[in-house]
């Protein structure tokens, strides 16, 4: 007997959920919809970090086993997401749903991949095989730690690479930043219980490599304004994941007592007020002995 179709839903309307509803063929629920009775095998939360604990608690979501995609850090107690997520629907189970995507070409069918990510490995492939598609490959991951914190950090050193784009800084400085990154994000891993061999999956360098480099990244074109401007300058469209994000990681770095200067150099820059090329400077001369 033929089994039956899971059914997904998707909360969260704008150009991302949009876009992976249309992918999944889900049913689209709006993330301001008003409360209501979540009927369906599996929910993919697409709406912003900031939001994921007010939809969680909004709905009811039965048994549905829920895909968060929105990584990271809660921004008020600097949790993972899904630690937040498990205290407020403890007998639910959940999962991290992490690029390298950009929603237009993910709407436009063409060819992507994707990591799925979850506590246990079974449930991650299961979710795999439901959820891929002809040109949306899912690959199962049981590091639902480190997968988030890459979806996090990643937005913060787009940041940095738009900083050195919009200063006409070149690819070799781009690149540079790109790989000096993957200390700090290792370190924040290995700190938090993450694997380091997630870095090598599409939610690891993939996504960072096009988080990076392209101007379809919101967390890019933030930094290019900030070069534009020699500061960070507030505006609404500006307020990307990877604002929260480098807030967040500040704390936990300094709480946990590890270093990371890219990181630092952003939040200090966006929080801090710091000039763009004073941060600059303090870059190039870290020391080289210094991971």
């Amino acid at each position: 007997m033929k089994a039956t179709p899971s059914k997904i839903v998707v909360i969260g309307s704008g150009e991302w959920g949009s876009a992976i509803a249309k992918a999944f063929g889900a049913e689209l629920i709006a993330g301001r919809a008003e409360a209501q009775k979540i009927d369906a095998d599996i929910v993919v939360l697409a709406v912003k970090s900031q939001a994921v604990a007010e939809v969680l608690k909004k709905h009811n979501f039965g048994s549905s086993k829920i895909v968060l995609s929105a990584k990271g850090f809660d921004p008020l107690t600097q949790r993972l997401q899904t630690e937040v997520a498990t205290e407020i629907l403890p007998n639910n189970e959940f999962a991290v749903l992490s690029g390298p995507n950009f929603a237009s070409e993910i709407a436009a069918g063409l060819p992507a991949v994707a990591t799925i990510a979850a506590a246990n490995m079974k449930t991650a492939e299961e979710l795999a095989q439901i959820m891929s598609r002809k040109n949306y490959r899912l690959y199962p991951c049981d590091d639902i730690i480190g997968v988030q914190i890459l979806g996090a950090i990643k937005n913060v050193i787009a940041i940095a690479c738009g900083i050195a784009q919009g200063n006409k800084l070149g690819e070799n400085a781009r690149a540079a930043i790109i790989t000096r990154s993957l200390a700090e994000i290792a370190r924040l891993v290995k700190a938090l219980g993450g694997k380091s061999e997630t870095l090598l999956l599409p939610a690891g360098v993939g996504d960072l490599f096009l988080t990076c480099s392209s101007e379809k990244s919101r967390n890019f074109r933030l930094g290019e304004n900030i070069a534009e401007n020699g500061r960070f300058v507030a505006n609404p469209k500006f307020l990307c994941e990877g604002y929260y994000a480098c807030d967040a990681i500040n704390k936990l770095a300094n709480k946990i007592k590890i270093e990371m200067p890219i990181c630092n150099s952003v939040y200090e820059v966006i929080y801090n007020n710091q000039d763009v090329h004073g941060q600059i400077n303090q870059l190039l001369e870290r020391p080289r002995l210094k991971t």
